[in-house]
């Protein structure tokens, strides 16, 4: 069969997120074909992308995907011969043993029911992959603190927590559900313009407007109620864009061994910003023109990577009682401050 070859390595970069690093499970590092698409499973993501072929195999998919990535031509030729893939370009031609024999695996496929046209999809809103950047970077990266590791999406509100900061948002409209979906899950779903969803007991499912499906595996826990630590009564500020720069120049002096451990002080004055970091080897400040604050001066520390990550999506703050709590349109970020 011909394939525009930038399509097919389109297709094969889009299911590559599900493959597994090492090969615990049976076919979990190969690219599958099922006749219908091209699929991706490692026990915790499974992708499928709709490409029919007249064959039905599995192929190790580092080696496939560099051959592929390689060759030269707008078109190539794939077939399935004498257990190989065979790949034909303008000026190269490969070979890849292959396995038709899936398995267990084809029997998991059918059980995620990927190709099934008897599941009931439910639209999504708009702004849920906008909800999902807003709210990823602050998932815990314990696995051991189960709900936590995932992001909680509970009818319109999507929340993320790592018992220091809170991300929140609210979109435009409720899903009448309630889920998790693992953080590293999420980094790669918001790369998917999926429109639609469904739920099993075990599985998540997303789904593009080119049917392409992206299944998560649920994850089981409580996530907790977070809505009382987000209202925050104190000194209001709406921070310069130019701060997020002076806080990634001045963290390479701050102290502690763990990122979660590194901490800053900012000074806000009328007319300027003052950024210190400072360690046993040394120390590093810098200020920033501040035009136009007129509040009365604070003092405070933060941990400059949070910082930094926050700054990206908002620079409106309230600071008090030790927290500092962020606001940008239906997004709300609180973060603990360090203390001495």
């Amino acid at each position: 069969m011909k394939l525009k070859r930038e399509e097919f390595l389109g297709i094969l970069k889009a299911v590559r997120p599900g493959l597994a690093k090492k090969e615990i499970i049976d076919r979990s590092t190969n690219f599958i074909f099922s006749g219908k698409s091209v699929l991706t499973y490692n026990d915790l993501v499974c992708i499928s992308y709709p490409l029919k072929t007249d064959f039905h195999c599995a192929v190790p998919a580092a080696d496939f995907y560099k051959i592929v990535s390689g060759m030269e031509g707008d078109e190539i030729d794939l077939s399935c011969k004498e257990g190989k893939i065979l790949l034909n370009g303008k000026k190269s031609r490969s070979g890849h043993a292959s396995v038709s024999e899936l398995g267990g695996l084809e029997d998991l496929i059918k059980a995620l029911r990927l190709e099934s046209p008897g599941r009931k999809w439910v639209s999504l809103p708009d702004d849920f992959i906008e909800g999902l950047k807003l709210c990823m970077f602050s998932v815990s990266q314990d696995a051991t603190q189960i709900a936590l590791s995932c992001v909680s999406v509970n009818n319109s509100t999507i929340v993320s927590s790592d018992n220091n900061r809170i991300s929140y948002y609210e979109m435009k409209k409720g899903l009448k559900a309630e889920f998790l979906i693992r953080g590293s899950s999420v980094v790669e779903l918001v790369n998917f313009p999926v429109v639609e969803f469904c739920l099993s007991d075990a599985w998540i499912y997303f789904r593009t407007k080119e049917n392409v499906i992206f299944a998560s595996r649920r994850n089981e826990g409580e996530f907790p109620d977070v809505s009382s630590f987000l209202e925050l009564k104190g000194q209001k500020i709406t921070f310069p864009k130019e701060l997020r720069g002076l806080v990634q120049d001045v963290t390479v002096m701050a102290p502690g061994e763990f990122e979660i451990d590194k901490k800053i002080s900012l000074r806000v004055e009328k007319g300027r910003i003052i950024c210190r970091g400072e360690k046993e080897q040394g120390w590093m400040e810098k200020d920033l023109d501040f035009e136009g604050y007129t509040g009365k001066g604070v003092e405070f520390q933060v941990n400059p990577i949070f910082f930094e990550q926050v700054l990206g999506k908002s620079t409106s703050v309230v600071l008090g009682d030790g927290r500092a709590l962020f606001t940008s349109g239906k997004f709300r970020h609180l973060m603990c401050l360090p203390v001495e």
